[in-house]
This record gives C-alpha cells, structure tokens and sequence, in this order.
C-alpha cells in the first residue's frame, strides 16, 4: 500500500536532510524512521512534477534501454545469424548504415519462435534499470515500454520483471510454431510511429502531455 503526505519546511531544508536527517546531530530523517517499520520512502518537493496534476508516464524503449543490447541482434544471434546493428557489429558511427527491424525479422523466416524462450533466459539488463524502475513506481508514476522489435514475449517478459503498466509492441506473423519474417496486423501497414501511440497512451491514463517522460 501507498501512502502519499504532504509536510511543509522551513525555507533553506534540504530534501536529503529530511529523508536521511542531519548529517551533525543524532535526529533521524524519515527513511531511517520508515525502515524500523519494514518500509520506503520516496520525497520531491511538491511542485517538482506539476502538482496537484501530477500523474505522471515514463516510457521505456526495450533495446538498449531497458536492455543493454537490441533485443533482435539477440535473437539473430540465438539463430546463428550475425547481428545486423552496426553497434553489435562493433561498427564506428558511420562505418555502416542502420538495418531496419524489418529486415531483421525477414532474416528469422522459417526460425522456430522457441529461440525467444532462450534469449529470455539470458536477457542481459542495463546496470540500474531495476532500481530506477522501483523508484519511479515508488514515486507513483506509471511506467510503458514502446517498441518497434515485434517481440512481445520478451517485452512482456521485461514488463512482468520490471513491474511496468503497460507494452504497446507491434506483433509478428507466425505460422505453425515459425517466424514467416513479417509483422501481424495494422502496423504492418503503415510506420510505426512511436509518438503517436504515446499520446494514445497518455490520453488512457489522463495524463498530461508535460507529465510525459
């Protein structure tokens, strides 16, 4: 359960100085006070996130984001395929153009979608990407991962371990347990625009457009 209060400080207080206490006496600050009772506390000044209109959405890209690699150079390489990112490659900017995750995808037709179930077992998070996650739910902002990849089993992999609220994450066409190398659905069709579908998104939680990280 959260609980959210509101205290009012003298001017010049130091916001770690009122979760830690003072570092030159022996009065204790609220965390150390929280944590006799097995719990958190998170602290901002009141109008850090446009209060009293401060729900906020913090949406995470899933390749090199979330996950310090791209998710399909990793089930490429499941595949025994080379690793189409430039950056996987060890490429230098420049050095080699961006392949598109369409292409990608056509080189898995006919792979068996078992290999995500591996790469899952594997998957290789960013250092800190679990404590900034607890920390912005603890701040009890809403948390969306948008991705372009196709691969919601490992997107919803991610969300599960992470706690996140929502995945909008284009799907791929699969036919008798493979990969045919296409996208599924409305998206195939037209360019996956991630702004839009986060204004969507927005608009589903009531959240305002400058509350949108």
């Amino acid at each position: 359960n959260k609980v959210q209060i509101q205290i009012r400080c003298p001017v010049g207080l130091r916001l770690a100085c009122l979760v830690m206490g003072p570092a030159t006496c022996d009065v204790e600050g609220l965390q150390k006070v929280c944590w006799k009772h097995a719990a958190e506390v998170t602290a901002r000044w009141w109008d850090a996130m446009n209060r009293p209109n401060g729900k906020s959405l913090v949406v995470f890209g899933l390749s090199n984001v979330l996950c310090c690699e791209d998710v399909m150079d990793l089930v490429l390489k499941e595949a025994g395929l080379p690793a189409a990112s430039p950056a996987a490659n060890g490429a230098s900017n420049g050095a080699s153009p961006e392949v598109s995750a369409e292409d990608k995808l056509a080189m898995l037709k006919g792979k068996s979608t078992s290999l995500l179930r591996k790469v899952i077992q594997n998957l290789p998070f960013t250092p800190g990407a679990k404590v900034v996650c607890a920390a912005m739910k603890r701040l009890g902002c809403r948390l969306a991962i948008l991705t372009n990849s196709g691969m919601r089993e490992i997107a919803e992999h991610v969300k599960s371990t992470l706690g996140f609220d929502y995945v909008i994450c284009r799907d791929v066409e699969v036919e008798d347990g493979c990969f045919t190398g296409r996208y599924l659905g409305e998206l195939a069709e037209v360019k996956f625009r991630k702004i839009d579908l986060l204004k969507l998104m927005a608009e589903r939680e009531g959240v305002a457009c400058r509350n949108v990280i």
